[in-house]
Parts: structure tokens; C-alpha cells; sequence
């Protein structure tokens, strides 16, 4: 097989056949999680490559192959905004939320000690996520989104509150029922709407990431 024949398999196969994949990256839009990203991105990321290769010679392109190869592009780059509008992206098949790995920002979890006792006041103005973790085992992973409304603190202190107004789920009532073994840690995200949107990408990811059996107890969150 010629370079020419193996160049029209390329154009034929790849640049014909996979918008699909971004078809449906387009329509998951925000509800995509993580390990569909992370699938999904390294189809991307070899379809990238492809797409070079096709350039790479397109002197031997017909014109309706160049046109073809333009189209593809203008796909892939308008997959890209979409995935970049929900404050994901992928790069080299690993999912980033606002330009960190999952690891990255793993190492950013900072302990704040016992739930019943933890001084919250610094974090009033943050968002982001908190573990709860009993025994040394994470048990529930939460997010606090309210940026006017208290942060972390508005979030974490209601567990601790007389009234009920955290403890409308199964969840919530079980955190409560366990004050005084629960050790939490939070991960700041930020203090701007940029952030609550990465929070909830993230809060999906750890969800993914530490299975806790508390958030089986109820599918709503709060």
C-alpha cells in the first residue's frame, strides 16, 4: 500500500468517522463525568494526532479532502470550548478541572480537625470540598458552594447546629449522629463563580475517586 493509499484511509476512516466521538462529547455537555472524560479525551487525543499526520500532507490531499480536513478541525476545535465551557479539559487523555489533575489537586486537602470543634471562621468566604473521614476511613465527601453566604463555615457549621437544616437527608443526619468521631478536611477551591463551577466537577471526580459509603444514603445533594 502506497503513502497515498494510507493517507486515503486516514482522511476516509478518521476524519470521516470520528466526529461521533465528539458528537456525543457535545451532547453530554456538563453532565460528563469523569471516567467518560477521561475515555473520551484519549479518543480525542489520538484523533488530534491523526488529523496532524492528514495535515502533515496535505499537498496530496484533493480538494474536497483539504475541505473535509478543515471541517474536522473546526469540530474539534469547537469540542474543545464546550468541554473548556463546563471547566474541564483534557490533555493527553487526562481530565484537568481548571488546569489540575485529579492529583494536583488531591495534594491540596488540608485537615481542619474534628467536625464538632474545627474553627471554620477562616473559610468563610471560600468554596470548595470537604471529607469527612472516621476511623482514618473517608466516609462522606461534600461541597460548599454558598460564596455569599458563609463558605465553609455556613456549610460545615450546620452539621453542628440544634435545628435540622442539615440534616434533612439520611446523610446529614448520620454525619450529625457522629460529631464526635468525625475529622474533616476541605479543599479550597476558590473564592469566585468560576470556582463553584469547578467544585461541582470536582466534588463528582472525589465522589468517583473514594467510593464514601455515606453518600450512598441519598441520591440528592444539599
Amino acid at each position: 500500500m502506497g503513502i497515498w493509499d494510507k493517507l486515503g484511509k486516514v482522511a476516509a476512516v478518521v476524519v470521516d468517522k470520528a466526529p461521533e466521538v465528539l458528537g456525543k462529547m457535545a451532547v453530554e455537555g456538563a453532565k460528563m463525568q469523569r471516567n467518560a472524560l477521561e475515555k473520551q479525551g484519549k479518543q480525542i487525543r489520538d484523533y488530534e494526532e491523526k488529523i496532524k499526520k492528514v495535515e502533515a500532507n496535505s499537498h496530496k490531499l484533493s480538494l474536497e479532502q483539504k475541505m473535509k480536513l478543515q471541517e474536522k478541525k473546526k469540530e474539534l476545535e469547537s469540542y474543545n470550548q464546550k468541554v473548556n465551557s463546563v471547566g474541564a479539559s483534557v490533555k493527553n487523555g487526562e481530565v484537568l478541572y481548571d488546569g489540575k489533575s485529579i492529583n494536583e489537586w488531591k495534594a491540596k486537602w488540608q485537615g481542619i480537625g474534628y467536625l464538632k470543634s474545627a474553627n471554620l471562621t477562616p473559610y468563610n468566604k471560600c468554596v470548595g470540598l470537604y471529607r469527612h473521614r472516621v476511623n482514618g476511613n473517608i466516609v462522606y465527601v461534600g461541597r460548599a458552594i454558598e460564596l455569599n453566604n458563609g463558605g465553609f463555615r455556613k456549610r460545615l457549621s450546620d452539621y453542628r447546629r440544634e435545628s435540622d437544616s442539615a440534616r434533612k437527608h439520611e446523610s446529614g443526619k448520620t454525619i450529625n449522629d457522629h460529631l464526635d468521631e468525625i475529622v474533616t478536611d476541605i479543599l479550597i477551591v476558590g473564592e469566585t463563580e468560576e470556582a463553584i463551577k469547578t467544585t461541582k466537577l470536582l466534588e463528582n471526580a472525589f465522589i468517583g475517586e473514594y467510593n464514601p459509603i455515606w453518600n450512598k444514603q441519598n441520591k440528592k445533594r444539599y
